[in-house]
């Protein structure tokens, strides 16, 4: 009981867990589209996705990192297919 709660918490957080679709919902995600301006960082296409990287994402808080991240998960989520899905790492917030 306790584990099912807790995977359903996570996908409050990641709602992109249950379909590639669902990313939209996510708040920092619908943020971003209603924003007036729409800013990609640079450091979105600086992170290194290659196997084996190690990216550190640090800076002051409320300056976007949650929100470069989300927006990098959302552009892979729609560049990769349907059956490599699931090899997309799950990402949990602070």
């Amino acid at each position: 009981m306790i584990l099912k709660i807790t995977i359903m918490s996570l996908e409050e957080f990641n709602p992109w867990w249950r379909g590639r679709e669902y990313i939209d919902e996510d708040p920092d995600i619908i943020k971003w589209h209603n924003a007036r301006v729409k800013w990609m960082p640079k450091e979105v296409n600086a992170v290194s996705l290659k196997p084996f990287s190690l990216n550190f994402i640090y800076g002051p808080r409320q300056v976007g990192k949650t929100a470069m991240i989300k927006l990098i998960i959302k552009n892979l989520l729609h560049e990769v297919n349907e059956e490599s899905n699931n090899n997309i790492e799950r990402y949990g917030g602070c």
